[in-house]
């Protein structure tokens, strides 16, 4: 039993101090990558979210954040390679490139360009959107069950990164314009501190379902129309941009594995809200 304590307390001390080196490391980037020039701080999440993703399908997506270079001076390549897997912030692993790339294209709003300009937006396509149309082509390339490749690609790390872009983008609204002055590491750091305390969690759930068109009851679910809209008005998009990830005009996805994924994502949500 004692051992078992030790081990426990080692982790937890290997944790927190991997969480604080990765709030300095954000910091340092972060400042690394505001310019003279920057009028806000958005250029500066840009140039950071292209140190893991980058390239013409992103430009795509995040069009009005193109002309921003990818940067290549060490700290911000230092933070590149450390940071390109999953980190842990409160002792929960958790992908935050994946929230900057949503928190970059709330920044930069825009209607999808290209092989995805059917769609309303792009923050869709970069966070769960994106997410659960990879997870509807996956399956059908890997044929695979649909359930197995939500898993896979639209895991519960990403649905947080995702919550977490469209609620750190709220919290910085006051602060947009301070640029060298922007307190990211007190908004992202405070966002994750609220989402575990369950009360605060059950908040924040709402307000995102609220966005996504969604009526959340006071146990917990969502009503059934609410839900049932909301698989209607994104069946074909879903589809659609599932599509694209599949490279081939050749395949169908059925109705019914399309509102399948649908389904799960929503099912996930209600776990969030649930979750002490």
């Amino acid at each position: 039993m004692g051992k078992i304590l030790l081990v426990c307390i080692i982790l937890l001390s290997w944790a927190i101090a991997d969480e604080n080196v990765f709030w300095s490391d954000l910091e340092k980037v972060y400042l690394q990558n505001v310019q003279i020039t920057d009028t806000n701080c958005k250029p500066a999440i840009s140039r950071i979210r292209k140190l893991f993703y980058d390239g013409f399908r992103w430009d795509l997506l995040i069009p009005d954040a193109k002309k921003y270079i990818k940067p290549n001076d060490p700290i911000s390549l230092d933070f590149q390679k450390k940071y390109k897997g999953e980190i842990i912030i409160l002792g929960q692993p958790e992908d935050f490139k994946h929230a900057l790339a949503g928190l970059d294209s709330y920044f930069h709003p825009s209607r999808a360009t290209g092989e995805v300009r059917e769609t309303s937006g792009n923050s869709d396509l970069c966070t769960w959107l994106g997410d659960i149309a990879s997870a509807l082509a996956e399956a059908y390339k890997q044929q695979i069950p649909v359930d197995r490749a939500f898993q896979l690609y639209a895991g519960d790390v990403d649905l947080r990164a995702n919550i977490a872009a469209f609620h750190i983008c709220a919290l910085s609204a006051p602060y947009g314009t301070e640029t060298y002055k922007f307190p990211i590491v007190e908004i992202c750091r405070g966002y994750y501190q609220s989402w575990h305390d369950p009360n605060s969690r059950a908040k924040l759930i709402q307000e995102y379902s609220s966005k996504l068109g969604l009526v959340m009851q006071a146990n917990g679910q969502f009503t059934a129309a609410s839900r049932s809209q909301f698989c209607q008005a994104n069946l074909g998009t879903l589809k659609s941009v599932a599509l694209v990830y599949y490279y081939t005009s050749r395949v169908v996805f059925s109705d019914a594995d399309a509102n399948r994924v649908l389904n799960l994502f929503l099912d996930r949500l209600e776990y969030f809200y649930a979750l002490q």
